[in-house]
């Protein structure tokens, strides 16, 4: 009697425990299956709200937004302006620049010829005065 009744109790254990687990997982399994539909619904309902947003007052929008586009380029062309400005700042300075820096190696190179063309002479006059001993 006492190993029929402990099978029937391992049976009837089992078949709780199976027909839980079979409830959780349809429950997950549902769980899931809603969450599928309603974020397909989101996005044909996001879909329909976007096109609804374009066509509803799109004269308005158009309008307000070439306006916003006639002042963002006249912005652009003020930012280009400056921008164009600065860089032919610093060109005409770096250009300034090398101007004195080729005027300065002028002046070093005349001052060295000139007293290159002294000291040649210096030495014609001692050579000269050698020669007249």
């Amino acid at each position: 009697m006492r190993g029929l009744f402990s099978g029937s109790w391992c049976l009837l254990t089992l078949t709780c425990y199976y027909r839980h687990e079979r409830r959780r997982a349809d429950a997950v399994h549902d769980v899931e299956v809603k969450r599928f539909a309603f974020n397909r619904w989101k996005k044909v309902h996001n879909r329909i709200l976007v096109c609804r947003s374009t066509f509803v007052g799109s004269r308005s929008n158009r309008i307000r937004i070439q306006a916003l586009e006639r002042r963002a380029d006249r912005q652009i062309a003020r930012q280009e302006d400056v921008l164009v400005r600065a860089v032919v700042r610093v060109w005409k300075a770096h250009q300034h620049g090398r101007l004195l820096e080729r005027v300065h190696n002028s002046r070093v190179l005349r001052h060295t010829w000139e007293a290159w063309k002294k000291r040649l002479r210096q030495q014609k006059e001692l050579e000269g005065l050698v020669a007249s001993l």
